[in-house]
């Protein structure tokens, strides 16, 4: 195939680069400041962001959210029974839901302490 036989030309090499120049130490001086002060910009700008967001959050995030939540809650209180009535539960923790024959019914369920004998008087 084609592809796959050799070439019987050498491979050509790459141009000679010429000697990489040392920089000074001025040079590497200011590259070092410079990459210094580009840190420091980037850190005070996240500092000063972090600081206006904090600042948005407790001038008026917080409040928009406690006032929602305070909306939402009296929103409940003052609901119709009816509405309120189909939303909060209306089992107590000894009811059980149990399901027979495809109906639904309401039965009391057996206290864990029933069995437990009680303390006697003298």
């Amino acid at each position: 195939m084609p592809w796959s036989k050799r070439s019987s030309s050498p491979t050509p090499e790459p141009p000679a680069r010429p000697p990489a120049a040392v920089p000074s130490s001025d040079t590497l001086l200011r590259a070092a400041l410079r990459a210094s002060w580009a840190r420091d910009h980037t850190v005070a700008r996240r500092r000063l962001a972090l600081r206006r967001l904090l600042w948005a959050w407790w001038r008026i995030g917080l409040p928009v959210l406690l006032m929602l939540a305070l909306m939402v809650w009296l929103l409940w209180q003052m609901a119709p029974e009816g509405v309120s009535a189909r939303l909060k539960p209306t089992a107590s923790l000894t009811q059980a839901t149990v399901m027979h024959r495809g109906a639904t019914t309401l039965a009391t369920a057996s206290s864990p302490f029933e069995n437990v004998p009680q303390d006697k008087e003298p």
